[in-house]
């Protein structure tokens, strides 16, 4: 039973993923749909351990990724 509750939340962490990456930009409106949807999962998972784990590596990815595309943006010419 336990292993079929970390399969649906790697399945679900991964649709999160690909939902938001490459929209990555900006818009407030983004960030505010990306961290209300992040916090949907928490939720739906009961605030389990391990999806609240999943769902920060995913943000820190995010802003990961945003972080390198401003300042890819301010090295251009």
């Amino acid at each position: 039973m336990e292993q079929d509750l970390y399969f649906q939340m790697y399945q679900t962490i991964w649709k999160f993923h690909k939902k938001y990456i490459n929209k990555i930009c900006d818009n407030d409106t983004f960030w505010d749909s990306l961290v209300n949807d992040a916090d949907m999962l928490i939720e739906e998972y009961h605030n389990h351990d391990f999806m609240i784990a999943l769902v920060i590596a995913e943000l820190a990815e995010f802003d990961r990724l945003h972080r390198e595309m401003i300042g890819n943006a301010d090295t251009r010419v």
